[in-house]
């Protein structure tokens, strides 16, 4: 969490990405522990609250407001649900923020989206926009908050905000100027290479400005992954800032191999601005006591706790050093170990086998996470790599290693029967970088039609 600091932060942004506030009443099992995704409601209004108390003047939202699905229901369209959604977002956000000048900026996710066509630009009935938010819509918005620019490409209308972006950029060169979308930056945060839906587009928008801080949500990846900030010192580069936003509603820990999902996180991000000092704290708002709100029992003792930290605070001077250079904390970050003489266990089968083994040692988490572990299979006879197979830590859950196991247990498929293996056992960081003493374990499968694991 931020450490105590003298002086008064000149802006604090709430940044709470992809909410998915669902329809009431709409019984979801995606949705773990709560029930009904309706639920969504009782998370959203209590990080309000929770971010009103920290007196933040705007709270943005990088897209997926709403979660816009109708699923079997065939009284509304999924479009339906979008504008519902959206609408209770923007009251929800009015009600906790009564009388205070906190904004709300938002921008069209793909799921909000599908409310789109109906906006109209040049007269007409109300708007979705201006019925959940009560101001006209534009394909780029824009709003200045304390003499801050927030401009904001709403979904499919990315190259429409290159013009405004580089004014207020321009402008203000010493000031940081807040970009937002939905969709993914490519090039930049590590999970921007892949499931880019769009092509990636708005980089364009950013990269010749070393004020601009991007922010986009979409890919729902855990910002308890150091990869999820993005700076260079590569001439060459972009010269802004871009961090992955994750999300409100479920986070996933996929890296190159594995895309995978957890519902226990509750993603956001409180970032100050100080001088030319920026503070990014990365938050989770899942505890159990948490989930004890969400189920009704809204006490004050029970509000005080349900935070806890997502990693160490992102800080970076604008125009300065950029210490959250991909590359350089790349270098400085520290391969996983298993302890000593730690050994595995096997269990055979004849087509397969189940590889168990310790955890290896936490990392300092300050600038690494223990991120995953995978098993290479050698067959002995040809030394031959036949497969890798993986399973992911539970750092998406939390950055420590307080929620980690204590044994970790990877299945190999696809082997021959009756054949020697070596199993080779590694550790990794976020950065990808590898155990130097994995745990070597040899071992046979069983003849065919065994019918049985041993």
């Amino acid at each position: 969490m931020s450490e105590k600091v003298n002086k008064t932060p000149d802006l604090k942004v709430a940044i709470i990405s992809d909410p998915h506030l669902g329809f009431i009443g709409h019984i979801n099992p995606n949705y773990y522990g709560l029930g009904q995704q309706g639920d969504q409601d009782k998370w959203w209004e209590y990080a309000l609250r929770w971010f009103k108390n920290r007196g933040v003047d705007v709270v943005v939202v990088p897209g997926d407001m709403a979660n816009a699905c109708a699923y079997s229901r065939t009284d509304v369209t999924h479009t339906d649900c979008a504008v519902e959604e959206m609408a209770r977002l923007g009251k929800i956000f009015r009600e906790v923020f009564k009388g205070t000048d906190t904004q709300l900026f938002c921008v069209y996710g793909n799921h909000d989206a599908l409310a789109q066509p109906l906006e109209k630009l040049n007269g007409g009935n109300q708007t979705p926009w201006e019925d959940a938010f009560g101001e006209p819509y534009s394909h780029v918005a824009y709003k200045s908050v304390k003499g801050y620019a927030f401009v904001g490409a709403h979904w499919g209308h990315e190259q429409d905000a290159k013009e405004i972006l580089a004014r207020e950029a321009t402008k203000t060169p010493d000031k940081p100027v807040f970009y937002v979308q939905h969709g993914e930056l490519k090039e930049t945060t590590c999970d921007s290479y892949k499931y880019c839906l769009n092509g990636g587009a708005g980089i364009d928008n950013v990269r010749d400005f070393d004020n601009v801080i991007a922010l986009f949500g979409h890919t729902h990846y855990s910002i308890t992954d150091e990869r999820t900030i993005w700076q260079s010192s590569d001439p060459n580069a972009p010269k802004c800032t871009v961090i992955s936003c994750s999300t409100f509603n479920y986070a996933h820990s996929k890296d190159e191999l594995i895309r995978g999902e957890n519902l226990k996180t509750k993603h956001a991000l409180y970032l100050t601005v100080t001088g030319k000092d920026i503070c990014v704290e990365r938050l989770s708002f899942w505890t159990d006591e948490m989930l004890a709100l969400a189920n009704g029992e809204k006490t004050q003792q029970i509000m005080s706790k349900c935070t806890r930290s997502a990693g160490a605070d992102w800080r970076f001077t604008l125009g300065g050093e950029k210490v959250m250079d991909l590359k350089r904390r790349e270098a400085l970050a520290i391969a996983p170990e298993f302890p000593e003489g730690a050994i595995a266990g096997l269990a055979r089968s004849d087509t397969f086998v189940v590889i168990s083994f310790p955890a290896a040692i936490p990392l300092p988490f300050d600038n690494d996470i223990l991120h995953s572990y995978f098993v290479e299979a050698w067959e002995d006879e040809t030394n031959t790599l036949v497969s890798t197979n993986q399973i992911n830590t539970e750092f998406h859950i939390d950055h420590s290693s307080k929620h980690f196991s204590e044994y970790y247990q990877i299945v190999v498929p696809n082997l021959k029967p009756n054949t020697a293996y070596t199993f080779k056992v590694y550790a990794r960081d976020c950065f990808q970088k590898l155990s130097t003493r994995p745990i070597i374990h040899k071992g046979k499968t069983l003849p065919s039609f065994a019918g049985r694991l041993e």
